[in-house]
């Protein structure tokens, strides 16, 4: 079953790419990154989603990353799997 990391509080540029690198770098694999986008200045909103691949992987990224920098900010980290589905 696939899981879902939420990482927040990232700066306005970050990129799936940078994310990417920032997790594989502590050992965590992504499936698919999508940084959360403004439509009317493309620029991001601060937060992040990481599909990752098995249960259990979301805690295991939570207690690799937990306290580590990204681009000069600390980000939050929750799993996003277990939120359910918003209406809309």
């Amino acid at each position: 079953m696939r899981e879902r990391l939420f990482i927040g509080g990232i700066a306005a540029g970050t990129t799936e790419d940078s994310l990417r690198t920032w997790l594989a770098d502590h050992g965590v694999l992504a499936q698919a990154i999508y940084v959360v986008r403004s439509k009317a200045t493309g620029l991001g909103r601060g937060f992040a989603f990481a599909d990752l691949h098995e249960a259990g992987d979301t805690q295991r990224a939570m207690d690799r990353l937990g306290g580590h920098d990204l681009g000069g900010r600390v980000p939050s980290l929750q799993n996003a799997s277990d939120a359910g589905g918003r209406a809309g």
